[in-house]
């Protein structure tokens, strides 16, 4: 279920923050994923999120972030109020909330930040001020809530709980990719899973995208199609293989996206490639 946030606090951008408080019932909050960033700060009682099948529990005083289009459900508990922020990055009138550079590394599906934590006291003050913004409408409330997310994020990535890919693979970027490199070599005739590819570089696996294109220039799908065309042209010209069974060997799923892919790379068929090379 996915779901919009029309009624926005600010009049130029999509925010919404809400006190959420139930008395004398459990409120269930079916599974459901929108565009917007969601964060919660539970001020008593309980809260349970759920995020790709995981239960996280949030106390008094924890913090929970929640990544934009990630599906999630809630629990809500009685004498439990929270304050919840759910906004875009960017307001209709192109400004933005926060850098694009700090959007490119959100790696993550959902972060609980324990209460206590000095990273938790300063997201704390952010959010409680931005609820409070909005509730006094005062002269200018509208930037002032802008700069508390703005502050949010600096807080995320100064406390290191949003990781900057550059700290990772610093000095070592092309060498850390090595093993994937070998990897599909080694597995071109294979379908790939990027969840599995990823996880040789202990990432998941919208991270492992962004470094791969930051550091080659292009996607690791548009990489992966470029190897197994290599290799398809190799067997082209050196066996007498049918193209039926190059494709199998290339790890193309059908012959006809084979022969779709190749004509991108080559500007013609595996048949008249071969017949040209001949």
């Amino acid at each position: 279920m996915r779901v919009q946030f029309p009624d926005s606090t600010l009049r130029d951008s999509v925010v919404s923050i809400q006190l959420g408080r139930y008395k004398d019932q459990i409120k269930d909050v079916e599974k459901h994923i929108h565009d917007e960033y969601e964060i919660s700060l539970l001020l008593d009682g309980k809260k349970e999120y759920i995020v790709n099948d995981r239960k996280y529990t949030l106390e008094k005083g924890d913090i929970f972030f929640v990544n934009r289009n990630v599906a999630h459900s809630s629990v809500m508990y009685p004498m439990s109020p929270v304050i919840v922020i759910i906004f875009s990055k960017t307001a209709s009138n192109n400004t933005a909330l926060f850098t694009h550079s700090m959007e490119e590394f959100f790696d993550e599906d959902c972060i609980l930040i324990k209460s206590g934590t000095d990273a938790n006291k300063e997201l704390k003050k952010c959010i409680e001020t931005a609820r409070e913004e909005q509730v006094n409408k005062k002269p200018s409330y509208e930037n002032y809530i802008k700069a508390q997310i703005s502050m949010i994020f600096a807080i995320l990535y100064r406390y290191k709980i949003l990781t900057n890919p550059e700290d990772l693979f610093a000095g070592k970027k092309t060498e850390r990719f090595l093993p994937v490199i070998e990897y599909v070599n080694d597995n071109i005739s294979s379908s790939f899973s990027l969840e599995n590819v990823s996880s040789i570089l202990n990432v998941n696996k919208a991270h492992f995208c962004r470094l791969f294109k930051a550091e080659f220039g292009i996607s690791f799908v548009d990489y992966l199609n470029f190897a197994r065309i290599m290799n398809a042209e190799k067997l082209l010209l050196t066996t007498k293989l049918p193209i039926s069974e190059i494709t199998d060997r290339c790890g193309f799923s059908s012959m006809a996206y084979f022969g779709k892919v190749f004509k991108e790379y080559k500007h013609c068929t595996p048949s008249e490639y071969r017949k040209f090379k001949s």
